[in-house]
């Protein structure tokens, strides 16, 4: 095969962010495979491919990827396409058109996979799209610790999830196989579900199934690696005691505060806060692309 990588564009290929006319036609299954194909072009516009190839790429039959081809031409993947003899030869439409035609303010975060990772293209899009939310949550902590003044350095997702607690600085207190538990001056940032789920469109369960190290066993992919941050306050402690004398100790809220050890009473109280994840995808910024992209959603709207 003469392409190894492919460029996923999230709000495209997850599909989340379509209008309800284009999520009942089905269009977020062919998204990945018009990703297929546009990598293939080269930026030709023009891809040659075999069928069985595809096939085997996306785990599909033959008839899945010409049906693919269908209706990717009826609503505008494609601009035009031929099979002959088991190949394909394909016109893709390009990347702002077709976010044009999908009614996409946005195509979301971009970064290279490798071409036969696209079987897995939506789960790859959470990633990708947690790595975009999660570097933006940092670079805004920093900005807000010059503001005030702050001279530690914050330590990056990669250094505080593959580093132990002594080699992280002093306002780590401990580090837990799925917690990391901070001190008051540290910084705060990272992701939550929830504000994944917001970013893509997505309930909060379809996104806690798409980082599920078990799920994703079963299905082949190489396991998440992430942790929550939990930090203590002083007036935590308050909290922590009213909810256990309340009768609602047990919803959502309450959950969140917590003591290390139930045992010692004398333990700080920490909250559960955001989730740090470490995946490895190297973001792209495709500034060009955007700026022509918004220059042409400003003259359309005009």
């Amino acid at each position: 095969m003469s392409t190894s990588f492919a460029k996923i564009h999230t709000f495209v290929v997850d599909g989340g962010h379509y209008p309800a006319w284009a999520k009942a036609a089905g269009l977020p299954s062919i998204a990945p495979f018009w990703e297929y194909v546009r990598a293939l072009a080269k930026g030709t516009g023009r891809a040659t491919f075999s069928l069985k190839e595809a096939a085997t790429t996306f785990g599909k039959s033959e008839v899945t990827i010409k049906r693919w081809l269908t209706l990717g031409k009826r609503y505008g993947f494609f601009r035009h396409y031929q099979t002959q003899n088991g190949v394909a030869i394909v016109f893709h439409t390009s990347l702002v058109k077709l976010c044009q035609q999908l009614e996409l303010a946005s195509w979301g975060a971009t970064a290279e996979v490798k071409l036969t990772d696209l079987r897995h293209a939506k789960v790859l899009a959470t990633e990708i799209q947690i790595e975009q939310l999660q570097r933006a949550s940092y670079y805004l902590a920093q900005k807000q610790a010059k503001t005030e003044g702050y001279r530690g350095k914050i330590a990056k997702p990669e250094t505080l999830l593959t580093s132990s607690a002594t080699s992280t600085g002093a306002l780590v207190k401990h580090v837990s196989q799925q917690r990391i538990f901070v001190s008051e001056q540290f910084k705060l940032y990272g992701v939550s579900q929830h504000g994944i789920g917001t970013a893509l469109s997505r309930s909060d369960r379809t996104i806690r199934r798409r980082v599920s190290n078990p799920l994703r066993q079963l299905n082949g992919l190489p396991p998440v690696l992430k942790r929550q941050l939990c930090q203590t306050k002083p007036d935590y402690t308050t909290v922590y005691q009213y909810h256990q004398l309340c009768s609602d100790s047990r919803n959502e809220e309450s959950k969140r505060y917590f003591r290390l050890s139930q045992a010692k009473h004398h333990t700080p109280v920490f909250k559960a806060e955001c989730n740090l994840y470490v995946f490895g995808h190297h973001l792209l910024s495709c500034k060009a692309q955007k700026h022509f992209f918004n220059r042409q959603q400003s003259l359309s709207q005009q």
